[in-house]
């Protein structure tokens, strides 16, 4: 069981579980307001909002982090 706790030992790992734990909540509830309202295309929305900076376009050769086959 020490295994388990040893790690709630450092700052960080508690502060990102409380993170986690809020974003968890948060989340939660306006997942369920939006489907109860349903606004179906504002949760598309802001989903695809979260991936904008993660996938670079294909079209975009200047910011994108793969390297070019020219």
């Amino acid at each position: 069981m020490n295994w388990l706790l040893a790690p709630l030992q450092y700052d960080f790992i508690v502060r990102a579980l409380l993170a986690a734990v809020i974003v968890g909540v948060v989340c939660s509830v306006l997942g369920v307001y939006i489907v109860l309202r349903g606004m179906a295309f504002l949760g598309d929305a802001m989903s695809h909002t979260c991936l904008l900076y993660t996938s670079p376009s294909p079209r975009d050769r200047t910011r994108s982090r793969m390297p070019s086959s020219a």
